[in-house]
């Protein structure tokens, strides 16, 4: 089974937009670096 990054980007990045809340502010809360929650949502 195949793992589609795709649509796991596109369903956190408007999760995060509904509680809107920044890239680096997300990223704080998950301790990920900007760089890496970006390159998911534009997966």
């Amino acid at each position: 089974m195949s793992v589609d990054y795709s649509i796991i980007g596109a369903r956190l990045k408007k999760a995060r937009l509904s509680k809107n809340l920044t890239q680096e502010e997300l990223a704080e809360k998950l301790d990920l670096s900007v760089a890496f929650l970006s390159r998911i949502e534009r997966r």
